[in-house]
């Protein structure tokens, strides 16, 4: 069993701080009617919190998973699949496609493509133990 350092609380921390930051930020603007003109004037701004988020975690679901279970790693992936359906699905939902639910496309995207990428690891990785073991 693999143990969670401070560094990696930190990272998934952060990654989901900027996740929900940047995907809150144009519900928050488009919430108030485009009120506070900070949120409408740097949209610029979530986009690059938002993948912040992403990236930081992509990289703390890859840093959590090394030395785990074939099958806690296919468990994750089909729960990445569920959250990229349904960021897809709600972005879709009451027009918001052109308007802040924009922002869970690249989210539904990258849990699709991490969900994939962690399947092909945990295949692999498993037919490493195997070989590792007959070949002792």
């Amino acid at each position: 069993m693999s143990h969670i350092t401070n560094s990696e609380r930190l990272l998934t921390a952060s990654g989901a701080i900027c996740l929900f930051v940047g995907i809150a930020w144009g519900f928050v603007d488009a919430a108030t009617h485009f009120r506070f003109s900070f949120l409408s004037k740097h949209e610029d701004l979530s986009v690059l919190t938002l993948l912040t988020g992403i990236l930081l975690s992509s990289i703390s679901i890859f840093l959590l998973l090394r030395g785990k279970t074939r099958g806690v790693k296919i468990k994750v992936s089909g729960l990445l699949f569920a959250i990229g359906a349904f960021s897809y699905y709600v972005s879709g939902t009451s027009g918001w496609v052109h308007g802040p639910g924009a922002s869970l496309i690249p989210v539904a995207l990258t849990a699709w493509i991490l969900g994939i990428i962690l399947i092909v690891i945990a295949v692999f990785s498993q037919g490493q133990r195997e070989h590792d073991r007959t070949s002792k």
